[in-house]
């Protein structure tokens, strides 16, 4: 099997609008305004698939034709964003030097044409699963917890009273209540929603330094954050209890009984399973923000005076501490993971975390 011969370059349009100024020779902000349109992106154009060349229509209610797409220039996308940079430096008159710098950088993207077809024929609420949308956006059922339900199916009678019916795996009690989206009394792949703020890249970045030095002594710190991205942590590495060996977090502890449901108490999770099970699905529930702030390095040292040092036969003697990821602030919805580091799906893994460190050095110059 050879590639597509007809594959080629994209093309994008980039449009950019800036300003710098500054104040005293000590504060200086520079603001760019930037915005990119690309088109001719290579995606797998699902409207002409390898096998066959046509999508036939007994196909489209499936995904499973979806990996025998072409690769074409067909992608359209349209990206746009703010960048802000702020520094400034300055001595006081008791000899305090102070360098600080801050980076602001707000971005959105949307996909005009991912090269995916309609379902809207098929009964999907959702017909669309690229176009429209952020790149990498998630999608999954959204838990109903309409009319005083706790959103899960408490009873095998409530399950059987629901006046539904059930692709694949079927619910027992304990397992979420899913909203029919479509109306068709059927909970299916036509029933997914896109999840909010699940996407590949955040909406804000942020960082901050701040470097201080006086009488042989010096301080630095720096931060990093991001903002305005949520992730649906199911599946593989995530908080689902049936993956690998299985994992046992926090929120597992509050997991749905009937003892616990007879009894009133707070139930924080469906009932826990060894296999794949109903409420294993992406879904609105395991959705979670991943906004942090982060403090990423943070050293302080103290220098001894030359005229110590070159009597030693010494420039320069310096003693200092260095600490990185030492603390880090976030809104998860699951304690245990990290918010920055992810797998290749954009869920943040329970076997990846940012390593903190500390270390003690000596810097000798002759």
């Amino acid at each position: 099997m050879r590639g597509n011969p007809a594959i080629g370059w994209e093309e994008a349009k980039q449009q950019n609008y800036g300003v710098d100024f500054g104040f005293w020779d000590k504060f200086h902000v520079s603001v760019d305004y930037w915005r990119t349109k690309q088109s001719g992106i290579v995606m797998a154009n699902e409207r002409t698939p390898m096998v066959g060349g046509i999508v036939s229509g007994n196909d489209i209610g499936s995904l499973a034709w979806f990996n025998y797409s072409s690769y074409e220039n067909i992608g359209k996308m349209e990206n746009q964003g703010v960048d802000i940079t702020a520094e400034y430096a300055t001595v006081l008159p008791c000899g305090l030097e102070i360098v600080a710098r801050g980076t602001f950088g707000w971005n959105k993207n949307k996909v005009i044409d991912g090269g995916d077809i309609s379902y809207e024929d098929a009964g999907y609420a959702y017909p669309y699963r690229r176009t429209g949308y952020p790149v990498g956006q998630q999608f999954g059922y959204i838990v109903d917890r309409t009319d005083g339900s706790n959103g899960y199916y408490n009873s095998q009678e409530e399950i059987e009273n629901s006046g539904l019916s059930f692709a694949g795996i079927q619910p027992r009690p304990g397992d979420f209540r899913y909203k029919d989206l479509n109306n068709d009394g059927v909970i299916d792949e036509g029933d997914k929603a896109p999840l909010k703020g699940t996407k590949a890249l955040p909406a804000i970045n942020y960082g901050v330094s701040v470097s201080l030095a006086w009488k042989g002594f010096d301080l630095y710190l720096e931060g990093y954050g991001e903002g305005g991205r949520s992730a649906c942590m199911y599946g593989s590495l995530g908080v689902s209890e049936n993956i690998g060996d299985g994992v046992y977090m926090p929120i597992h502890k509050n997991a749905w009984t009937a003892e616990r449901y007879a009894n009133g108490e707070r139930i924080d999770y469906p009932a826990l399973t060894s296999s794949s099970s109903y409420s294993s699905r992406a879904n609105d529930f395991y959705v979670s923000k991943l906004d942090f702030l982060r403090l990423r390095n943070a050293t302080i040292g103290y220098t001894l005076p030359y005229n110590l040092t070159k009597n030693l036969g010494m420039s320069k003697v310096r003693f200092y501490v260095n600490g990185t990821n030492l603390l880090t602030w976030d809104n998860m919805k699951f304690n245990g993971m990290d918010p920055e580091t992810s797998s290749a799906s954009g869920v943040p893994r329970l076997d990846n975390f940012v390593m903190r460190t500390v270390n003690f050095g000596l810097n000798i110059n002759f």
